[in-house]
């Protein structure tokens, strides 16, 4: 048992060396993980912006804030050291809940691979935001719950802790209350086992549907923060419109831009098959094509030696988390990225089960040139391949960083700047709302004009035609960009002091 716990510290360090290698290879900050920096910021009192879907994930600012805090480091650089404490943690915890499966010791090797390797995490190591921490409380959760998978059913403390770990899970991403409730009929069907186990049944089925109808409103409320303080019954009605008025609009499409009148009544099962469409790209992307097959192989193959029940839980609980991903993006296809997360890591609790499994099949060990051992072995590289290929770095936009960081040495306490980037505006340093970006040339000629004299500062991004582009605006300024940056590819930022 000490050797296990070993090779969980193991892995958990390892992550940690990844997640170093892979943030000081990608310098530049992802555009979603500005806005939970300057939530950090607004928290420590740096920055009058605060977001208005901040009551969605507020541990994760605050934990930026305090790493700032007790470290003295940046917003950013403390960002990326909280994410990957939450990695390293992510990882140790998915090897518990495969130890509290049944893991020996060489399945939890395997699953150490799988987990460090594994895309969802490794394409996210350099990018900020708050779906690992939802993602490893979620973990944690199945862990309590399946502490003690050889019982007749859980016990009281058990569904105690996994309430615990969703509850502060949804300090990370308020959707995580959707997996608490939906999963609350399926915890008292294993709890209550007197003579009305199916009255209790459909009690806590409906208490969970109401708390999901809430738990939407809550999500979706337009008012943010303030508006759930003032006022929260209105802001969560105001929250479940803003759902249903998504989701006419949605239909209202479909029935006249791509059905014809005839078939118009099949609007329904359109949405209903681009969500599934959608499932299954993200599974994909998520877990991959290589870990997917493996698991399926062993499934069809009958190899995955798990008891019945277990099998049967892990099963419903895939199904419940696609169930959840496919009814958030019904009103807007754009379901938080939790769900997917959670999916996913539920679908790889199998894998090193599944791997080990075709490995130790007679099938697969009868000889160099047995097919089955080809298979596997072409599985097991390709899972392989396909973690490598999300730790390489992003190319990035440094060049939007050097803009602006040039910026920030530029500018004084009173100095105004008109920015049309919100990477450029970030690293300005300054609490500068980044305008929209303007295509239309005869436009941006507009927006030049109606700035020049109120800004000290002019930072233009110039994409696509950038050779035209630049063309025309030097020579409607009539000079030159005082600073510009490139990344060789054709976009460029003009940099314009208005007072030359």
């Amino acid at each position: 048992m000490r050797s296990h716990w070993l090779l969980l510290l193991a892995a958990m360090f390892a992550s940690t060396v990844l997640s170093a290698w892979t943030v000081s290879s990608d310098v530049v900050i992802n555009r979603d993980g500005i806005e939970y920096v300057q939530a950090a910021r607004a928290l420590g009192g740096d920055s009058e912006t605060k977001p208005e879907s901040l009551h969605r994930w507020i541990a994760y600012p605050v934990l930026i804030w305090l790493t700032h805090a007790l470290s003295g480091a940046t917003y950013e650089t403390s960002a990326h050291v909280v994410d990957a404490v939450l990695n390293a943690l992510l990882v140790g915890a998915f090897l518990v809940v495969i130890l509290g499966i049944g893991a020996d010791r060489s399945t939890l090797l395997v699953g150490a691979a799988i987990v460090l390797l594994f895309p969802g995490v490794t394409g996210s190591r350099a990018s900020i935001g708050p779906d690992t921490g939802y993602a490893l409380f979620y973990l944690l959760a199945l862990a309590a719950l399946v502490r003690h998978r050889h019982r007749q059913s859980l016990g009281s403390r058990d569904v105690l802790i996994a309430s615990g770990c969703m509850f502060v899970a949804a300090l990370f991403g308020i959707e995580a209350l959707g997996v608490l409730l939906v999963l609350a009929p399926v915890v008292t069907a294993s709890l209550y086992r007197g003579r009305h186990r199916w009255l209790a049944l459909a009690a806590s089925g409906g208490v969970a549907s109401m708390g999901m109808v809430l738990m939407a409103g809550w999500w979706a409320a337009a008012g943010g923060t303030a508006a759930m303080a003032a006022d929260p019954v209105a802001a969560v009605s105001g929250g479940l419109r803003q759902i249903v008025d998504s989701l006419s609009g949605r239909l209202a499409v479909i029935e006249h831009d791509v059905l014809d009148q005839q078939s118009d009544h099949h609007a329904y099962m359109m949405l209903a098959f681009a969500a599934c469409v959608m499932l299954f790209a993200e599974i994909i992307s998520r877990v991959s094509v290589a870990n997917i097959a493996v698991i399926a192989l062993a499934i069809y193959r009958r190899r995955l030696d798990w008891e019945q029940s277990l099998f049967g839980n892990w099963l419903r609980i895939v199904g419940l988390n696609a169930g959840l991903f496919v009814a958030a993006a019904l009103p807007g296809l754009a379901p938080p990225a939790g769900y997917s997360r959670a999916l996913a890591l539920t679908l790889l609790l199998a894998a090193p089960f599944a791997l080990r499994a075709l490995y130790d099949d007679p099938g697969t060990r009868a000889g160099s040139g047995s097919p089955r051992r080809f298979v596997v072995f072409a599985l097991v590289t390709a899972v392989i391949i396909t973690g490598v290929h999300g730790l390489r770095p992003s190319p990035g936009e440094l060049h939007l960083k050097e803009a602006g960081l040039w910026l920030r040495g530029q500018m004084s306490a009173s100095s105004r700047a008109y920015v049309d980037d919100e990477l450029v505006a970030f690293y300005s340093g300054r609490d500068i709302d980044a305008q929209p970006y303007v295509a239309n040339p005869n436009t941006l000629i507009h927006v030049i004009y109606a700035e020049w004299r109120q800004n000290d500062y002019l930072a233009l991004r110039v994409k696509g035609d950038s050779r035209g582009r630049r063309r025309l605006i030097s020579g409607y300024l009539h000079k030159q960009p005082t600073a510009e940056f490139g990344d060789g590819k054709g976009d460029f930022v003009m940099i314009y002091a208005t007072k030359d």
